[in-house]
């Protein structure tokens, strides 16, 4: 029988500390983060072995997200594309343009 990979999927966003929605450099400064916090070597060493099983924890999680995101449909119809990168593109590209002129 195969694993929900669903349920694997909630476990290991909820493992990275990540929201229902997250893009990519999300995923990567959670992974970042917690594993630098709970890398063995930067344990102390009374507490190694609870890092490394963490550590371990971490890594399967973002491994579980990242064939999540390569297994992925990207929509490239004009509709989703043009949805994709005008919310707040717009903004932000106007924002960085006048910046310091006003």
């Amino acid at each position: 029988m195969k694993p929900d990979r669903n349920k694997q999927i909630q476990e290991a966003r909820a493992v990275l500390g990540l929201g229902v929605e997250a893009t990519l450099g999300e995923i990567q400064q959670a992974f970042r983060v917690l594993s630098l916090k709970h890398h063995p070597d930067r344990c102390p060493e009374n507490d190694k072995k609870a890092g490394e099983e963490e550590f371990k924890k971490i890594a399967r999680a973002r491994e579980v997200i990242a064939r999540y995101c390569a297994n992925y449909r990207y929509s490239f119809r004009p509709e989703d594309v043009r949805r994709n990168t005008e919310e707040g593109f717009v903004e932000d590209h106007l924002r960085r343009f006048y910046e310091g002129w006003l």
